[in-house]
């Protein structure tokens, strides 16, 4: 076996290879590396499989550039160090549209950073420099659209170029952005919603934070791992200096982290003095090898917090948000966690993450909230019941064929009905390129399978939207589902063009359904009697030693008997 050691903090870049003899010489069975190196060992086939993605990815940054496809985006990443989350975008929608060169080359990336009259509300991001990177563009609002979203977090200035778009476009659009979110506070941000739910035409949708969908730990597992792998570690980075390095009011007491990730209850999760404490003291700990500097910081982070009046530091207003007591835990935080520290734990996001979602689960952190992801799939949602799509029965949709709440009113907010429907079709939208046994999800239940293609089927109707301006902040959302909103838009304008399946969840879903076993199966497996291919030489001793084998190597996620049904059928069916 080949297997490799990484060092990610060496002063070099390093792998160490490991050459071993897995055979057992008593048994001649393969048994897999000693189980003190298994945590920290990388079989030949997880590299192989990290530099073939590597490549693809890179081969995309040269693709042909008059691969291109009949509609295009201009994304606009905005907010402080916009021009790294340019690249972040880039560098994810290369590693998801690989296989799609045209795709790529239609998604027209630029980065605006007219946001230094706007406060940050969070810290810088870093990114690697990518070839053919992100370009700075601060007149998007000279170009003409057919549609707009904005998803991100805006500068007054950026905010009047969205209105001076929408009004010059007069095209259909959607927005997260009411006082607070995403727009700011003040006279600009007030007048910026105004125009937007009641003065511009055509009116859209403009939500509000209560409108995002709202998904479970295991749900979010789901959502996080149809990201492209960039999306994921940036996600992680992003979530593990959150708590510490939050801005927003924090009059509820949770603050804009505590909001993000709720209870059982659906309510803000609350954090106090002592959570502070012990997140960052677990964090220095673990820091503490690879970057003592960092961990040194944080270690004071844990110190002054234990001797800090908090009632004094709000008295004096020398707080970070509201004067209360999150306000003066926050101050505290933010004294230490300078760019160099939070550069820390981006590096080591890896090795941090477990840490903040075990220090959640004491505060009941059950569920998280997806926002824009959402926003898309209403947007579409208007546009096909606008359109006067029809399901398959010849009625036309509505609303509730998304699994959402029709508008109280033209430029209101569009809730969530059926959270289960709409959290499905967000999953089987933004992975509908990756197709039929690659990666595309499939709802588990039959019933939602069905509602799932029939939606699908009202999407495909709808023409393909041309030219497009999506205003992003990626890299700053633990969800990253501004990526998610991108991915989205791509693979509705490929349904449209027929180019991705129009409906197959529910086939597909048909064809990955395992039959049932026979009754002789079934004692066969629990070794009442023998197989019944044993007249076809399926050596049953040998599948079982191959399953140990990689029972040995961590690599099963099933049981024996699960693997050995599964074999069954792949011989009766060859």
């Amino acid at each position: 076996g080949l297997y490799f050691e990484p060092y990610p903090h060496a002063s070099a870049n390093a792998l160490y290879l490991h050459i071993m003899d897995e055979v057992d010489p008593d048994t001649g069975k393969r048994v897999g590396p000693p189980e003190e190196l298994r945590k920290q060992l990388l079989t030949v086939e997880d590299v192989l499989d990290v530099i073939t993605t590597e490549r693809e990815v890179e081969g995309a940054a040269w693709v042909d550039q008059t691969l291109k496809e009949d509609w295009s985006v201009r994304i606009v990443c905005v907010s402080p160090t916009a021009r790294n989350r340019g690249n972040l975008t880039l560098a994810c929608m290369r590693e998801v549209y690989s296989r799609y060169p045209s795709v790529i080359n239609s998604l027209l990336v630029v980065y605006d950073d007219r946001d230094q009259d706007r406060k940050a509300y969070a810290p810088a991001f870093h990114f690697r420099d990518i070839p053919r990177p992100a370009t700075p563009h601060t007149q998007w609002d000279d170009e003409t659209f057919d549609y707009a979203l904005a998803i991100g977090g805006m500068s007054a200035e950026q905010g009047a170029s969205l209105q001076r778009t929408l009004e010059q476009c007069s095209c259909p659009f959607a927005a997260n952005g009411t006082p607070g979110f995403n727009v700011g506070f003040g006279p600009a941000a007030n007048e910026l919603t105004t125009f937007l739910q009641k003065e511009v035409r055509p009116l859209g949708i403009v939500d509000d934070a209560s409108a995002a969908l709202i998904v479970g730990i295991e749900e979010h597992l789901t959502y996080i791992s149809l990201l492209p792998q960039s999306a994921q570690l940036a996600a992680k980075q992003s979530r593990v200096t959150f708590p510490l390095t939050a801005r927003g009011h924090t009059r509820d007491g949770a603050g804009s982290y505590g909001r993000q990730f709720g209870d059982k209850g659906d309510k803000p999760t609350i954090r106090n003095r002592e959570w502070f404490m012990d997140l960052a003291g677990k964090y220095a700990k673990e820091l503490f090898r690879s970057n003592r500097q960092a961990a040194e910081s944080l270690a004071r982070v844990r110190h002054t917090l234990k001797n800090a009046d908090l009632e004094e530091m709000v008295e004096n207003g020398d707080v970070i948000g509201d004067p209360n007591e999150l306000g003066a835990i926050l101050k505290v935080c933010d004294q230490f966690c300078k760019p160099e520290v939070i550069a820390a734990m981006h590096s080591s996001a890896e090795r941090l993450f477990p840490i903040l979602v075990e220090c959640d689960e004491t505060v009941g952190v059950v569920q998280s909230k997806i926002y824009d992801a959402k926003l898309v799939l209403s947007f579409a949602a208007k546009r096909a019941i606008d359109a006067g799509c029809t399901i398959t029965d010849g009625t036309l949709a509505t609303y509730a064929t998304f699994g959402l709440a029709e508008p109280e009113r033209p430029g209101g907010k569009s809730m969530v009905a059926n959270r289960e429907l709409v959290r499905d079709l967000v999953f089987v939208l933004m992975s509908l390129h990756r197709q039929a046994g690659d990666g595309l999800y499939v709802p588990r239940d039959e019933g939602l399978r069905a509602q799932v293609d029939l939606a699908i089927a009202v999407l495909a109707q709808l023409p393909v939207l041309k030219e497009g301006l999506m205003i992003c902040d990626t890299g700053v959302d633990p969800n990253e589902d501004d990526l998610t909103a991108i991915m989205m838009i791509c693979n509705l304008n490929m349904l449209s063009e027929r180019k991705l399946s129009v409906s197959g969840v529910a086939t597909l879903a048909k064809e990955e359904v395992e039959p049932p076993l026979d009754e002789d199966d079934e004692h066969w497996l629990d070794g009442e009697a023998e197989s019944p291919l044993d007249e076809e030489h399926v050596d049953t001793e040998a599948l079982r030693t191959e399953f140990h084998a990689m029972d040995s190597n961590g690599d099963n996620k099933v049981t024996e008997t699960e693997f050995m049904n599964a074999r069954l059928r792949a011989e009766r069916a060859a």
